[in-house]
């Protein structure tokens, strides 16, 4: 079985947000915990399961397979998280990304 893991950090949140000479930009300063997502690929499936109910990261798994036109392709993802579960720690962009960027692995 075929399976990748990604950790990600936590943020402090953002620090400086806005535009510059007509560009987007955002600062923010990464901290010293860490999201991690263990994905395994199961295939002839088309089931994604979580083993906590983290629904957007169910969301982001799904568009993530949706992007790539992956079909009959599923998945099983453990987060495991460092972080405090409420949100201005950048906790859920790195549960979010951490099931992302585990499944985008496997196709480098």
């Amino acid at each position: 079985m075929q399976q990748v893991k990604v950790r990600v950090p936590g943020s402090c949140g953002e620090l400086i947000q806005g535009q510059l000479n007509g560009q987007d930009f955002l600062i923010s300063c990464p901290v010293n915990l860490y999201s991690q997502a263990l994905v395994k690929i199961l295939p002839e499936t088309n089931t994604i399961k979580l083993n906590k109910d983290f629904s957007k990261s169910y969301k982001a798994a799904r568009k993530t397979l949706e992007y790539y036109q992956f079909q009959g392709i599923g998945l099983e993802i453990e987060i495991d998280s460092e972080l405090f579960d409420w949100t201005g720690n950048g906790q859920l962009n790195c549960r979010h990304g951490s099931s992302c960027f585990s499944y985008h692995a496997f196709n480098q």
